[in-house]
């Protein structure tokens, strides 16, 4: 319940792009699932708050602003001291819980309920910072890039960002900021109105138009076909998958991926194989970060306890498991499964 409070209030107030399509419960469960996969770090927001209620801070300010002076402004050739001002007793307040709580840290004293995860950190926030830095880039190339043939641009434009929102491997949020880009048609001729005033100069405006449609067309087949894409991409899957060992891009990494149960403390399975840890789920948070890696392939829950079941002697986990948060998992492994993976070397 703690992760879930500070997910919420972290989501409510970060500037996301694309924010509103994590309104659908789905997609705020994806974001939700890769949060919990974040290391955990010093939390001042949260450290502060327990130290000061929203009302005595409300407050506090309150009587700060009663409390300036009216004529606070120096003239342009008047020198003034810092600090002229004392700080208020909420100031002061405020000044020491935060030299406190970067003291905590520094001597690894902070407590551990200071520690949070962090949406930031998350693949689904860094693709849609890249992915909107990137739209960003081909609206500005109607001032950039006018040399260029306009029909070359938007492809190559499309090719980029349908490579880009497929990493997340999430198509309803990839589609959703797709529509969203398709539906924008009128604020980029408003921003060059303000940028070069009203008179646009009619080539400028041209190859925007062109550009865009161009690109809105290619896009938008691409959505047309993503029903059956997706259909053939599952297909394909299941055909491909026929072991424990298939479940893995590169066979000879299984052993070292084996590895991480066995070297995990508590371990999860002994020298020979056999399962001898607690909890279950902690099996799903160690295929979760195989597959972030790209050691592991994208199998769904029935391949996962198929395969696994059958190369793990005494184990047994139902598929659904797959499909639910594993929060004591989470708690005891997923930083452990974070730091040994990640020495996985893949080529």
């Amino acid at each position: 319940m703690k992760n879930k409070r500070n997910f919420i209030a972290e989501l409510r107030t970060l500037e996301m792009p694309y924010s509103k399509c994590f309104t659908k419960k789905g997609l705020r469960n994806a974001l939700f699932s890769q949060y919990l996969q974040t290391e955990l770090k010093p939390n001042l927001k949260l450290y502060f708050n327990s130290h000061i209620s929203q009302k005595e801070w409300k407050d506090g300010l309150a009587e700060t602003h009663l409390d300036i002076p009216e004529n606070t402004t120096a003239s342009r050739n008047e020198k003034v001291a810092a600090n002229v001002v004392s700080l208020t007793e909420i100031e002061s307040k405020a000044q020491d819980i935060q030299s406190a709580f970067f003291a905590l840290v520094r001597n690894n004293k902070l407590p551990s309920e200071y520690y949070t995860h962090t949406i930031t950190d998350t693949p689904i926030f860094h693709t849609l910072v890249a992915v909107k830095q990137q739209i960003e880039r081909f609206q500005k190339g109607v001032f950039e890039e006018m040399g260029l043939n306009a029909k070359e641009y938007a492809e190559s434009f499309t090719e980029k960002l349908i490579y880009n929102l497929k990493q997340m491997q999430i198509p309803e949020l990839s589609n959703a900021v797709i529509k969203d880009f398709i539906s924008e048609k009128e604020n980029i001729q408003f921003d060059i109105r303000i940028i070069l005033g009203e008179n646009v100069p009619s080539n400028i405006s041209l190859f925007y138009e062109q550009t865009k449609e161009i690109a809105d067309n290619s896009l938008s087949r691409y959505l047309e076909q993503q029903p059956q894409q997706v259909q053939q991409d599952n297909k394909k899957t299941e055909e491909e998958i026929k072991s424990f060992e298939d479940l893995f891009y590169d066979p000879n990494l299984i052993h070292e991926s084996l590895d991480v149960l066995r070297n995990a403390e508590p371990p999860l399975i002994d020298k020979k194989g056999n399962w001898i840890g607690r909890p279950l789920g902690a099996i799903c948070v160690w295929t979760d970060e195989l597959k972030t890696r790209g050691i592991m392939k994208r199998a769904d829950g029935k391949m996962l306890s198929k395969y696994l079941s059958s190369k793990i002697k005494g184990f047994s986990i139902s598929e659904s498991m797959f499909r639910k948060h594993q929060q004591r998992a989470q708690k005891d492994y997923c930083l452990q499964f974070k730091s040994a993976i990640s020495k996985i070397k893949t080529t």
